[in-house]
């Protein structure tokens, strides 16, 4: 029976004898240690609208972009090319879940003092770690072996990431699911699983029941007084309205004054 195929996608703009090599197989292994093998079919004729290399079919899950050198990302940074690297950085993390960069050159580029200009090495990857954080992009580093069986080992490594980003979109991060969809076996560890809120909701923090606070309310003459009821002054005469006789203070006598003078004289006793 024949090996199902895995088509992998490399971007023409990429250079010839510069790209990444691939094994002509690889074997993926699930969570249960059962594998699959798989063919790989290069295709290095396609345009990609972001990145250079993908897997066909689901590049919208991830992508890989590479560099070649430190100098390159330096003039990615600092020099007029920087508008349309920029714009580059930005169409890969807009064009893929789990956008990949890939730093393809040797670990001595990390120690050089100088790169064509003013800026170190350690300038030059501030700035460049930054963006990427910004961004949202993945970094990747491998020490850009010079042997064919090397170049190979890197290809098979990206090819194995991409994959394993496609085999987790389609079993999902639940451990439930994990379990039904990708077959694990029955003493997986089941772990707890949170329940998770609908898409475009926000968990309310409960609420506590307050109790009555003393609210100020000003009164006609600009004194505050209480919202909570207080015990009626023993000073409120006895005519007074219930209503009245609640209130403490100056609010209550220019109020008790103000009804008094409505009534009449009679009320008032000197």
């Amino acid at each position: 029976m024949p090996l199902p195929t895995i088509k992998v996608l490399k971007d023409y703009n990429e250079k010839e004898g510069h790209g990444l090599l691939f094994p002509e197989s690889f074997t993926w292994y699930n969570l249960d240690g059962e594998n699959e093998s798989y063919v790989i079919d290069l295709d290095d004729k396609v345009r990609l609208h972001a990145g250079d290399y993908a897997i066909a079919g689901f590049e919208h899950i991830a992508l890989v972009e590479t560099k070649r050198s430190l100098k390159e990302l330096r003039d990615n940074l600092f020099s007029c090319d920087k508008h349309r690297a920029n714009h580059a950085f930005g169409k890969l993390a807009q064009a893929t879940k789990y956008p990949y960069l890939l730093l393809d050159f040797p670990l001595s580029e990390f120690s050089r003092t100088l790169i064509y200009g003013d800026q170190t090495a350690s300038q030059v990857l501030d700035v460049f770690y930054r963006k990427m954080a910004r961004m949202g992009i993945r970094l990747l580093w491998y020490p850009s072996p010079v042997s064919v069986h090397g170049r190979k080992l890197v290809g098979e490594q990206v090819i194995r990431i991409l994959w394993n980003h496609i085999k987790a979109e389609e079993c999902g991060d639940n451990i439930l699911e994990m379990r039904n969809v990708c077959k694990n076996p029955s003493n997986f560890l089941s772990l707890p699983t949170r329940k998770r809120q609908p898409s475009g909701t926000t968990r309310r923090k409960p609420t506590k029941k307050r109790s009555p606070t003393k609210c100020s309310r000003r009164g006609s003459g600009g004194t505050v007084a209480n919202r909570t009821s207080a015990p009626a002054s023993s000073d409120a005469p006895k005519s007074a309205p219930a209503s009245l006789r609640s209130n403490i203070g100056s609010v209550w006598i220019e109020r008790a004054i103000a009804q008094q003078e409505k009534q009449g004289p009679s009320g008032i006793t000197s």
